[in-house]
């Protein structure tokens, strides 16, 4: 018996009958991989805003704004901060818009959201087609085609939580750039503390500079007279000599401290920084440390980070616990046609059977590391009381020095100087006695300004332990 071979119009009709399931079983494949990765956006803001949340919260005020602005803003909003003397939020907020690594940081974190939409999305499908041609038989010359698409089914039902452990991940990444960030900012806070003190230091110095040069002067217009002896004359000229030399250094140490703080606030030079004569007072008194240890738990950035850590690494346990022992599932379409125009289509389903591996290693790390999530947590929660502690402890001694020297010590000074200048009118004293008095004044006044920037860089640290600023007065 002789075998015909098909009739052209009758395989192109059953091919046309046989590529309409497939279609429409394409499609269906696509539409449910469309509608799944649509509904897959993160739900949380983006990460440039939690920082800039954070951030603002950090600081205590506003003045983390021009993030996002572009470069032409940026500069014109430093030179209308630099242009006149800085206060510590201007300070702040020069190191917010100048220090490049800053916007690194913000740069980098960009990524993170990318990353985070990634998670939320489906496996692409996968397309499969393999083709071999008749060479002999009897439809020699025809080709047969073996074909399918496969989409991940496990992926669809471990969506949600990939997402959130995603998410979490974002989040930590988000709080662990704005610790990041506020370092940097306490840092320059700090050297803007620095520089302001050692510019009224310098003054201060100076003014024991002239009271130097005036005792230098009258030792030698008295030995000069025969008034004083010149041992005397030449002890007083030493005297005044090492002071003078004290001043000069004190001087440079303020020019130091001010391109300290250029390099802190993220400035290619100090020439611009025009700092206030004094520094600000404190406009009020930090609460109690245990009021302070409770804030810190709740602002601290570091500790958030660690949560938000702890919260992925649960989610991500969860979705091993659930899904181990059936770790891949792909439910699919598959066709052939064969030589003779035949073909067949229908599902195809492919699944990685637990045999041997049943995700006992993964369900293992992922338990030690949700463990050692929690015992970070514990970790930094003990860390940031102690921090408090010490901080409030380091403040205090340095409020009660303050204290100590503005209501006992300098009042006792300023009567003993008041009570040799009335001698000297009368007659009682030399005028030596008085300069003498008028420069331990001022050099009372050096050991207040120690004890205040002590005190000011001991409240910025306080700041930094418990997440938050703590407000100062703008400086008159």
């Amino acid at each position: 018996m002789s075998v015909q071979p098909p009739c052209p119009a009758s395989a192109a009709s059953h091919s046309a009958h046989t590529a309409a399931p497939i279609a429409r079983g394409i499609a269906l494949l696509l539409l449910m991989t469309l509608l799944s990765a649509c509904a897959s956006r993160p739900s949380t803001p983006p990460p440039r805003e939690t920082v800039a949340e954070a951030v603002s919260i950090g600081l205590g005020g506003s003045v983390w704004t021009g993030s996002d602005r572009d470069q032409a803003w940026r500069e014109a909003r430093l030179a209308a901060l630099l242009s006149e003397p800085l206060d510590t939020a201007a300070a702040l907020e020069v190191a917010a818009l100048a220090d490049q690594e800053i916007l690194a940081l913000l740069a980098e974190l960009d990524a993170q959201r990318a990353a985070t939409e990634q998670a939320g999305l489906l496996p692409n499908p996968s397309f499969r087609l393999m083709a071999m041609r008749m060479e002999a038989g009897r439809v020699s010359g025809v080709t047969m085609l073996d074909y399918g698409l496969m989409q991940d089914l496990i992926a669809v039902f471990t969506r949600g939580r990939r997402l959130a452990q995603a998410e979490a991940d974002e989040r930590a990444r988000a709080f662990a750039t704005a610790a990041a960030i506020m370092d940097r900012l306490w840092r320059a806070e700090a050297a803007y503390a620095q520089a302001v003190s050692a510019g009224e230091r310098a003054s201060i110095w100076a003014q024991r500079g002239d009271l130097a040069m005036e005792r230098a002067e009258l030792a030698r217009a008295l030995a000069s007279r025969g008034a004083l002896s010149q041992t005397q004359a030449t002890d007083r000229v030493a005297q005044s000599a090492r002071l003078l030399q004290m001043a000069l250094e004190a001087n440079d140490n303020a020019t130091a401290r001010k391109a300290a703080l250029a390099e802190a606030l993220g400035l290619a030079s100090a020439s611009g920084i025009q700092l206030p004569d004094s520094a600000p007072e404190p406009a009020s008194e930090p609460d109690s440390p245990e009021a302070l240890r409770a804030a810190a738990l709740g602002l601290r950035l570091d500790l958030l980070a660690a949560q938000a850590n702890a919260l992925r690494d649960a989610e991500a346990l969860a979705l091993i616990e659930r899904w181990r022992l059936l770790p891949s599932l792909g439910v699919g379409v598959a066709g052939e046609r064969e030589a003779d125009g035949v073909g067949a289509l229908g599902a195809e389903i492919a699944l990685t059977v637990p045999l041997f591996d049943q995700g006992q290693a993964r369900l293992a790390g992922a338990e030690a590391n949700l463990a050692a999530s929690e015992a970070r947590i514990a970790a930094r929660e003990r860390q940031i009381a102690a921090g408090v502690d010490r901080a409030f402890a380091d403040w205090q001694r340095e409020h009660n020095r303050l204290q100590q020297l503005s209501d006992q010590v300098q009042p006792e000074l300023a009567s003993l100087l008041a009570q040799h200048e009335r001698n000297y009118r009368d007659g009682l004293s030399d005028r030596f006695t008085v300069l003498d008095a008028a420069d331990a004044l001022l050099a009372l006044a050096l050991d207040q300004l120690d004890a205040s920037e002590a005190r000011w860089l001991a409240r910025i640290e306080l700041s930094r332990q418990t997440g938050t600023a703590l407000p100062l007065e703008r400086s008159e």
